[in-house]
């Protein structure tokens, strides 16, 4: 049983040690009391992308208070002008705005 603030880090992309650093002071500073309290490192998508063909990310939709709603795992995300695009089952692509934050 965990009893303790905590992170849970997935590994298969690394980004830099400015998300630990985020994470770090986010479960430090958090006020100690019975809720429970979340956070997630998200990055702006296109910042994510490779040149070198698709990738998944989980795409993030927020409220209009910046809390997560829902995150969506696309699997074929590729960079395109202005922003990425994503195909689901291969069949027709669905742009995605620049600025946009992912997880």
């Amino acid at each position: 049983m965990i009893e303790a603030p905590f992170a849970v880090i997935n590994a298969d992309d690394y980004y830099g040690v400015h998300a630990f650093a985020a994470i770090y002071h986010f479960l430090v500073s958090t006020q100690e009391d019975k809720k429970y309290r979340y956070a997630m490192a998200g990055y702006i998508l296109e910042n994510t992308l490779t040149e070198h063909g698709s990738v998944a990310r989980g795409v993030c939709e927020i409220t209009k208070e910046g809390y997560l709603k829902e995150i969506h795992e696309r699997t074929r995300i590729e960079k395109c002008e202005d922003g990425a695009r994503y195909a689901e089952e291969r069949k027709t692509w669905t742009f995605i705005p620049g600025g946009q934050l992912q997880n």
